[in-house]
């Protein structure tokens, strides 16, 4: 989610330390209700008029997991302006929620969302 001065919303949780919020598709969802019922579920925030930014996969988006587990993530990302609800942690997948600065990311953002931040700095940001 971002804000119109370029923040972007991180969730600092229990394995991923910095990411964006994300998660699995239950039975009979679409992504876009799938990615709807993740953001209430992590931050207690309702979103609106999500509109797909960009599908990643390959590469970039290999993940190790503390105990050695190896996976290969597709992230649908997608991005809105139309957030409302107050933040909350859900205390089981996160134990800090927060935007940033699209220019003053934290130093410990996990190696899948660098390539969705830079995306989103080039294509939504540029010369702002």
């Amino acid at each position: 989610m971002s804000t119109t001065e370029g923040e972007y919303f991180f969730n600092k949780g229990q394995i991923i330390i910095n990411g964006i919020l994300g998660g699995s598709i239950e039975p009979g969802e679409t992504v876009e209700e799938a990615a709807k019922r993740e953001v209430y579920e992590e931050s207690g925030l309702t979103v609106e008029n999500i509109k797909l930014f960009n599908i990643y996969s390959g590469e970039e988006q290999h993940y190790t997991y503390p105990n050695g587990d190896e996976v290969y993530c597709i992230n649908i990302v997608f991005i809105t302006k139309n957030f409302q609800g107050d933040i909350r942690v859900d205390d089981e997948e996160s134990r800090e929620l927060k935007f940033f600065d699209i220019d003053n990311l934290p130093d410990d953002v996990t190696p899948l969302c660098i390539p969705i931040m830079r995306d989103l700095k080039k294509n939504i940001f540029a010369g702002g």
